[in-house]
């Protein structure tokens, strides 16, 4: 007995140690899960102000019935529950303040004035916010810009050109009630047609903010639904700006109902939410289990207990009289009612739905999910019940579904198991639900005595599952607009731009003085620059959209690199850049290539090198033939090689991104952005019709492959 105790205790204690981390890692997935909520759902919401930006930034003037019906078109209720609003907050001059609070009371609004009064140089009046109603006619006419955290948001947002959260703050929408910490989102409004490069031009083409304000319980209970709803064992989360203190405290779910068991907390994950530069931080507390035991421990101790004392209990029966021995009998009858209790609570406490049935289908045993999940009141409804007519015996298209044909059936003949998770079971009152099961053979002495079928209701996976599908194809439909846009104004842009080009060539024919001489080869260089960016944009649009034609033929190799040498060995003189091509046997033969398209590739990489190049450097082209496996068409890899900055490993797949930027320790990258795009989606285009390879890159190496032409392939 002494012994089976020890091992008892011992295999308790690993259990428990297993269980304590399978209960840890299960408490950091929900804790990263809802980050994550959180953090898709602050991009959400400035993806929605983005869009109310650009309704801003595309016509001269948006009046309010255009803004009410754009909100209402967004249907932010349903889309993004627990937003208080989306506004427009304008920007006013001193000069201008009587004149536009005339205009404003002329569109019905006789009492608006702006808040709070004083003279300043600056008013941000919000004349827009939507719904207008409740506590949001408290905020009309508020000057945002009055209140230093709110300002220093807007002023963020004006110089950066991104979405901002400000700092913790009050809303002017809160009453005396249920008042909550509040935070603001801002995105700026420039004049339409201003450039916006640089800071400085940002804020000479301010005109105002799109914002929306947040109160943070509505915000994440909005965000986050029911996960917080009130169990003896639930989550604690605390939401902080930038640090943890009680005055950055701007959510408490539970507010101060923790600090009670502040001595039984054992779970505390600490998890940041960083967004355009400013961080929220999410602390994750969970108190202790007032069980004494997981049911998995608790059976097993029992489970050792009970063995121990029933091997004890044999072993005095080798010393006791008849009378002792039936005594012990009549314990072990208890025990093993005992047992059998435990067993069926065991059974009844899972949420699984757990059946068992005969060789002829019936019922033999089921526990509390099953009859509950099929509509029963009780077990003794389902026990001696065939379980295929009562809950399997149609599809869910209502077809009939034939005893014979049941895999749970097929599975108890064959003695294998089977799992299923695309049909449905019906419930007593006629309604069906899908499910996902497991039917396994209870095998006695090498046969089959029936089946033990567990079953789980899949609605709310299957619900999920077609958000997902749909979330997917309209993310796919955004991005073929996308590429039609831009289709369309590159076409758009690019006769405008050669009109441009034309008449600066014909003004550089004529008699001009050096000074405007220059102006004018500066207006030719950098339309050209423009228009190649257009082309560039272009290209990709017709990439993206399919309607890039490719015209596959055999491209002498070494005729297209002298040509894309040439074009550029000025570009290079004047950098002083040499450039040499490699004598190798590989140049004096033909790919299978789009010859405009693989000199475009050529041309965009060696440029690359070129500009990126160190004054006084060098740019190295090479041709390999690349070792074959069986099958394969014999291909030709082409380098571009230069001995400049180089690129760190890890920034390599940016290059290939439009206009993304890679720095330096010295400096910013130049360039448009778009160069290296359009070779990575050419090289990918091509290698759909001629088994290409698509770009590579490493270090300050860039190289292709190409195969040969098929008439080549049997001289290599």
């Amino acid at each position: 007995m002494v012994a089976g105790l020890i091992i008892t205790a011992i295999a308790v204690y690993y259990t428990s140690i297993e269980e304590r981390e399978i209960r840890n890692r299960e408490f950091s997935l929900v804790c990263n899960d809802i980050r994550t909520k959180i953090i898709t759902r602050l991009h959400s919401h400035a993806q929605l102000l983005r869009a109310g930006s650009a309704f801003f930034a595309g016509t001269d003037s948006v009046s309010r019935n255009d803004w009410k019906t754009f909100i209402k078109t967004a249907k932010i209720d349903r889309n993004l529950p627990g937003i208080l609003g989306v506004g427009y907050s304008v920007i006013i001059p001193e000069t201008q303040l009587n004149e536009h609070i005339q205009q404003v009371r002329n569109e019905g609004f006789p009492d608006y004035k702006i808040t709070p009064a004083g003279s300043r140089k600056v008013y941000t009046s919000i004349i827009y916010l939507e719904p207008f109603s409740g506590r949001n006619l408290r905020a009309f006419g508020y000057d945002m810009f009055s209140e230093p955290i709110r300002r220093k948001a807007m002023e963020i947002a004006r110089d950066s050109n991104v979405a901002m959260l400000s700092g913790k703050v009050v809303l002017v929408q809160e009453t005396s009630k249920d008042v909550q910490a509040g935070t603001l989102m801002y995105v700026p409004v420039y004049k339409n047609g201003l450039p916006v490069n640089t800071v400085e031009q940002r804020r000479a083409a301010i005109i105002g903010w799109v914002y929306s304000p947040y109160r943070m319980t509505d915000l994440m209970h909005g965000i986050l639904g029911q996960w917080d709803e009130k169990l003896p064992d639930r989550i604690h989360l605390q939401v902080y700006d930038h640090f943890i203190s009680g005055k950055s405290l701007l959510y408490d779910s539970q507010n101060d109902e923790m600090s009670a068991t502040e001595d039984l907390l054992y779970l505390n994950v600490i998890l940041p939410v960083e967004f355009n530069g400013v961080k929220w931080i999410l602390a994750f507390t969970k108190s202790k289990e007032q069980k004494l035991f997981f049911s998995k421990i608790n059976t097993m101790a029992a489970g050792g207990v009970a063995i121990s004392l029933l091997l004890f209990a044999l072993s005095l029966s080798l010393f006791n009289t008849r009378s002792q021995a039936q005594q012990i009998a009549i314990g072990l009858t208890k025990d093993l009612a005992e047992s059998e209790d435990r067993f069926r609570a065991l059974l009844n406490s899972t949420t699984e739905g757990i059946y068992g049935i005969n060789l002829q289908g019936l019922c033999t045993f089921s526990n509390t999910a099953c009859h509950q999940l099929i509509g029963y009141k009780d077990s003794e409804q389902l026990i001696g019940k065939n379980m295929h007519q009562l809950i399997h015996h149609s599809n869910a298209d209502g077809s009939f579904l034939d005893e014979s044909e049941c895999l749970i059936q097929k599975s108890l003949k064959q003695e294998e198991s089977v799992h299923v998770a695309d049909e449905v079971f019906w419930r007593a009152d006629g309604t069906y639900f899908p499910v996902e099961y497991w039917s396994n053979p209870i095998i006695i002495d090498g046969k089959a005595e029936g089946s033990v079928i567990s079953f789980f209701n899949i609605t709310e996976r299957k619900l999920a599952e077609e958000k997902i599908r749909e979330a997917s194809a309209r993310a796919e439909q955004a991005s073929e607009a996308k590429s039609a846009f831009l289709s369309r104004v590159s076409h758009e842009l690019r006769t405008p731009m050669n009109a441009v080009l034309g008449f600066a060539q014909l003004m550089g024919m004529g008699e001009l003085s050096p000074s405007h001489r220059k102006g004018v080869t500066h207006i030719i260089n950098s339309g050209k620059h423009l228009l190649g960016l257009i082309n560039e944009i272009l290209d990709i649009s017709d990439i993206e959209t399919g309607k890039l034609s490719l015209v596959i033929e055999a491209v002498p190799l070494k005729t297209i690199l002298n040509e894309v040498l040439e074009e550029l060995r000025p570009e290079a003189t004047v950098r002083f850049v040499k450039m040499e091509l490699i004598d190798s046997p590989a140049n004096e033969h033909s790919l299978m290539a789009d010859p405009n398209r693989l000199k475009k590739v050529l041309s965009n990489l060696l440029n690359n090198a070129v500009i990126y190049n160190r004054n006084g450097g060098e740019v190295i082209i090479k041709c390999e033939f690349q070792q074959l496996l069986p099958g394969d068409l014999p291909k030709v890899r082409i380098y571009i090689v230069d001995n400049g900055i180089g690129i760190k490993p890890e920034n390599i797949e940016k290059l290939f991104q439009p206009f993304e930027r890679i720095g330096t320790e010295k400096n910013e990258s130049e360039g448009t952005g778009l160069g290296l795009t359009v070779v990575k989606k050419l090289m990918d285009a091509m290698a759909g019709n001629v088994g290409a390879e698509s770009i590579y890159g490493k270090g300050s190496t860039f190289w292709i492959e190409l195969p040969l032409a098929k008439k080549q392939v049997n001289a290599v």
